[in-house]
Parts: C-alpha cells; structure tokens; sequence
C-alpha cells in the first residue's frame, strides 16, 4: 500500500529546489506518495512570510501572499491551506518551515517565536493531525579551509533552537491542543557530515583531496549547497518526516552510488541519535546571556559585520549590540524573546 502526504514548504533559498525536488523522489522510491508546494521567498523571514512586516509592529498579514509556488507563480498561502492547488481534496498533512540564519537577530527582531505560532496555528486548522517541521537552518562558513569554528557555531546554537521549539509546544499544549512542531536539525547534520568529510578516514566518494575541495562538493559558495549537498539534507529531511532509514533511497544521477551510501550511511546515523531534551527556557535563556549571545556576535563580527562596514564600524556595532541584548536577555518582560512571556498568544 502507498503512503500519502501532502507537504507545504516555507521558505527561502536553504529550502529550494533541488531540495523539493530529491525529497519527491526519495519519498516516491520509498513507496511514498509525496506532493508538495510552497511559499519561496529570497531571503525572507518567517515574519515577512506572515505578517508582511519587517520595519515595525503593524501586522497586515500580506507575508502570506507573498513569494512563489512550486510553478514559480505567486502563492497566497491561506488559500492554498483551505484549498490545495494540487489536490484540492486533500488538506495538507505537514509543513516544514524555516528561519531566516541568524538566529538571535531573527528571534530578538523578527519575532520568531510570534510568527512561527502563528503559521502553525494557520496551518493546523485546517488539519487538526497534522505536523510542523522546524527546519533549523544554517550560518554561512567563516573557512572553507577550516570548518571547524563554523561546525562549533552550529552545535552551539542547535539548543537555543530546540527550546524555542520546546517552548511554542509548551504553549500549545496548555490549551489542551495534541499538535506539535518538530525540530528538524538540518544545520547540525550538515556540520556532522562536513566535520566526517574532513578528518579522520573521511566519508566515501565525498572526501576530496584538501578540506577545501571536499567542502566545496557539499556548499556552492560559502552557505547553498551543491546538488550533493542538497541530496544529503533531503534525506535527513525524509528520515525525519517519515521516520524511516534513508538506506537504499533512490539519488540522482549526478551522484555515484558510491556517494549516495556513504551520505544515507551519514545521515541515517544522525537520525538515529535519540534527540537531547530541550532546556527549559528560563535554563536557555541564561545560556543565551553567558554564553551562546558572544558565541554569535563574535562570528557575526568576523564573519559579517566587519567585511560589511569595515573594522571600527563592525567592533563598535557588537558593543552596542552587546550591551543591548544583555539587558534584553536579563529582562523577564515580552520583550525578551526568551522570557515564558513572549510567548503568550497575541
């Protein structure tokens, strides 16, 4: 018997094409039949994919005719929600939305937490079983030559992403609701496989001859990824979904058989770990503050802001930065996007 889902994509270039586009045939080759389509917005937060908004606090919930299906046409994305342009019978079973990368600057100014809810919320009433994908995404690397500061970035910030998650669950479930989001750990299995493709013995058909060269197998520039990079978070997106291995899954031609069972092998022992709890967010909030807050504005200096506006400018933009979000961070009002009230329905 073929499975069935519906899926409603969100999101920005980390989640395009050939992302999709794997993900169907991955889920075709499994017996799964899978449609999908979606919202792509270049760029874009969740919050301009909602709300429209992205300079102040006037919410006219444009976002949601915002960006492209899977036809490249304009997508108005409560709509498609009542109705499925596809199959218009069926009503979705899952969406997988993402953030924008910047994961304190998209919490503290875009409100994640906020419009996350409020596209689930959206979704979920139109299928009362149906399920949230968070879909974590990535930083840009510092070093192609030397990933390891941008692979200890992203195992840094997975917590803080999971109790955001946790925390919006939490919400939920205090009204008596039995939905979910999910977190979908797609940046720490892209560091996991970029740290395996790098040291040691390497991983099969995908370890290159430098770091520099395996790296650039896997991500085109410094953060979108090649076709095989894209086939390897496709499967994790797959193991996740469905809750099934990604061994013997079908790949493309442009990848080696070779290739592909080393990246299934890579991303199956990913799934497999059982995930970590999620701090309680008064525990995450104070690792924000200590700890993870100079984690991120120090690669963001490095990485962004200097390149951007030169040395003074960038050093005197992480101190004001920095003094900001201290107090922010220390703050228990809604003004913290950490604190148990920012995320009280509004």
């Amino acid at each position: 018997m073929t499975d069935v889902l519906r899926l409603f994509i969100s999101g920005h270039s980390l989640t395009n094409q050939p992302v999709p586009m794997y993900l169907e045939a991955i889920a075709k080759g499994a017996g799964i039949d899978l449609s999908w389509n979606r919202q792509y917005l270049e760029g874009a937060s969740i919050r301009q994919r909602s709300s429209g908004s992205a300079t102040n606090d006037v919410d006219d919930w444009s976002g949601y005719t915002s960006g492209l299906d899977y036809r490249n046409a304009p997508v108005d994305v409560l709509s498609e929600f009542r109705r499925p342009s596809r199959h218009p019978e069926l009503a979705y079973d899952a969406l997988l939305i993402t953030e924008q990368h910047g994961l304190l600057g998209s919490l503290v100014w875009n409100q994640t937490a906020r419009y996350l809810r409020d596209f689930h919320d959206r979704f979920i009433t139109h299928n009362s079983k149906g399920r949230t994908y968070f879909y974590e995404s990535w930083l840009s690397l510092d070093s192609k030559t030397d990933p390891s500061r941008w692979i200890a970035y992203e195992r840094a910030a997975a917590p803080v992403w999971r109790c955001v998650v946790a925390e919006i669950n939490a919400a939920i479930a205090a009204e008596g609701r039995s939905d979910r989001i999910v977190s979908l750990p797609a940046a720490v299995a892209l560091a996991e496989l970029i740290e395996r493709a790098t040291q040691g013995g390497g991983v099969p058909g995908v370890t290159r001859e430098t770091v520099q060269a395996t790296i650039a197998s896997l991500v085109e520039d410094n953060v979108h990824l090649t076709n095989m990079g894209s086939y390897y978070v496709a499967l994790v997106t797959f193991s996740y979904i469905f809750q099934r291995s990604p061994f013997g899954a079908w790949h493309p031609p442009e990848i080696s058989s070779v290739q592909a069972s080393a990246l299934q092998d890579v991303a199956a022992s990913i799934v497999s770990q059982p995930p970590s709890a999620a701090m309680p967010i008064e525990v995450c909030r104070d690792y924000v503050r200590k700890s993870f807050m100079w984690t991120y504005l120090s690669y963001f200096h490095d990485v962004f802001w200097r390149n951007e506006r030169g040395y003074m400018r960038a050093l005197y933009a992480r101190l004001q930065v920095s003094l900001q979000w201290w107090r922010l961070f220390s703050s228990d009002g809604p003004e913290n996007p950490l604190s148990k009230s920012a995320f009280k329905r509004r």
